[in-house]
């Protein structure tokens, strides 16, 4: 039976066919678990100083069930760590209790959906850096983050609407002649890159969906396209890896991070 097993699983990478999970597995979301991940640099696959592999700033913690629209759902604590001094003395973090439950083969969110992207970010406008904070109007909406079956190449419109945006020149923040405000539209799209193996922290991970999300800006400035992010799915765990693009990572500038799974607790 196993040999079995293990020839079929081979034909279906051979064939190119579509690897089926069980709709649940890739976000177990027991209650009481706290995924802890640790940051490493891009360039050279080091730990952040100074505390090295135990530095884990970004946090998922399943707080309790729940019941959303009828669906059995998770509420879920998410802490994401986006600038630092160098002694990490000041830190800037973004917290939220939100919602996960899964519909069908579709795992949802229910959160702002600009939640996938750093509250700031870097573009060029008329050949200067600018910097782009970013807050949506409506605020808390369902976002499907990610399908269970999924195929290389899926593609999926994520959250769509109207936000409102801050733009200033590189340094002019506090310079109020110097920002200035925009309503605009956005949407957010997700691709399936593909399958791939991943080394993390925590340990290593076989055949790992890797999800690419962009985002478009448009309306009352210059369309900005940008790809922000991209998040590994792993078989039995979830989300294990994730890192903002270096269009994306600006407050790390060259040396920019990745978040990986570096501790499980509670299980």
């Amino acid at each position: 039976m196993r040999r079995s097993i293990l020839v079929l699983l081979i034909l279906s990478g051979v064939l190119g066919c579509r690897y089926r999970f069980t709709p649940g597995i890739y976000v177990p979301m027991q209650v009481g678990i706290m995924y802890r991940y640790t940051s490493r640099l891009v360039i050279n696959d080091r730990y952040e100083k100074p505390q090295g592999r135990y530095y884990t700033p970004d946090t998922l913690y399943i707080l309790s069930d729940t019941v959303y629209k009828g669906y059995d759902a998770r509420k879920v604590y998410v802490k994401k760590q986006y600038e630092c001094r160098e002694d990490l003395s000041h830190c800037y973090h973004a917290a939220d209790t939100i919602v996960y439950y899964l519909k069908a083969d579709t795992l949802i969110v229910v959160s702002d959906p600009l939640s996938l992207i750093p509250p700031r970010f870097s573009v060029i406008l008329d050949g200067r850096p600018h910097f782009v904070e970013t807050s949506t109007e409506g605020g808390v909406r369902e976002t499907p983050i990610f399908y269970t079956l999924a195929n290389p190449g899926a593609s999926w419109k994520v959250a769509s609407g109207n936000a409102t945006v801050r733009v200033y020149p590189e340094g002019y923040d506090t310079v109020s002649d110097s920002v200035d405000t925009y309503n605009i539209r956005f949407r957010i799209r997700a691709t399936v890159e593909g399958f791939e193996d991943t080394e993390t922290s925590y340990r290593r991970f076989d055949f790992c969906a890797r999800v690419r999300y962009d985002l478009f800006m448009g309306g009352e400035l210059p369309d900005i396209t940008l790809h922000a992010m991209d998040m590994w799915w792993c078989d039995g765990v979830g989300q294990v890896k994730y890192v903002y693009t270096p269009e994306a990572a600006t407050y790390k500038d060259s040396t920019f991070t990745y978040m990986e799974l570096s501790f499980i607790e509670g299980r």
